[in-house]
């Protein structure tokens, strides 16, 4: 995903990443963790082993 992006300062790429770890964190389901998001898993105490 960060591929796809060019970056001219270092400004521009901390907003870069930031976007992509909220992304990574709370919105893009993750099967290894039953398809709930990270955030989900940590806020809500739920218990995940590996698949």
């Amino acid at each position: 995903m960060l591929n796809d992006y060019q970056v001219d300062d270092l400004g521009e790429a901390k907003e870069l990443l930031s976007a992509v770890v909220q992304l990574y964190n709370n919105e893009r389901p993750h099967m290894s963790i039953g398809n709930l998001t990270p955030n989900h898993v940590h806020q809500n105490n739920i218990k995940a082993g590996k698949l």
